[in-house]
């Protein structure tokens, strides 16, 4: 027999080794400062508005994430040039705030990065876009599979990157902790001049 996939939906994860503690007190002095940006896919937390990519102490990270979006761009995804972050920013989940399902237009590439993940503060998933649900039942299915999946969760770690399509549907589940779930966010684009 002969198998042939397609359609892929890769998620990419690299483990950083970033000083999480310190992004996180800029992210917490930040929202101290400055009102939220305007709620898009969050259901209450915190959004902020484009972080300074000059800022010192996200500089290191944003280096890593165009270093892991080169990678990711030329050698996995079969681009023609690589793609860099074109926009940046975090969200703070409190218990029970989350993110609804979405997608990151006019981009190329979208990640996250997990700056805090307390125990129970909710997993990412990813939703198939081609209708499977609509087609098989769960008291069908024996074992999961990425054949047979309408949602994939992914259980977020700290000091982690996520880098995934644009287009795959996505969503943050309720953060269940009583301690605030933080991820930096960011969309990428093709580094043409």
């Amino acid at each position: 027999m002969k198998t042939i996939k397609f359609f892929s939906c890769p998620v990419f994860i690299f483990k950083l080794d970033l000083n999480h503690k310190k992004i996180q007190k800029k992210c917490l002095d930040i929202r101290g400062s400055r009102p939220p940006d305007v709620s898009r896919s969050n259901v209450g937390g915190y959004r902020s508005d484009q972080m300074d990519p000059n800022d010192p102490v996200f500089s290191e990270l944003i280096k890593n994430i165009n270093i892991n979006l080169k990678e990711v761009s030329l050698n996995h995804m079969g681009f023609i040039t690589e793609t860099k972050i074109c926009a940046l920013w975090f969200c703070i989940n409190k218990y029970r705030d989350f993110n609804k399902e979405h997608i990151h237009p006019f981009s190329v590439l979208s990640g996250v990065y997990y700056v805090k993940v307390p125990k129970n503060s909710g997993r990412i998933a990813f939703v198939n876009n081609n209708g499977i649900d609509r087609f098989l039942r769960n008291d069908c299915i024996s074992t999961y599979t990425a054949e047979n999946s309408s949602e994939w969760y992914l259980q977020p770690e700290e000091n982690t990157l996520y880098i995934f399509p644009s287009w795959i549907k996505h969503y943050a589940e309720p953060n269940l902790s009583q301690k605030e779930r933080t991820a930096i966010s960011f969309n990428s684009d093709f580094d043409i001049a």
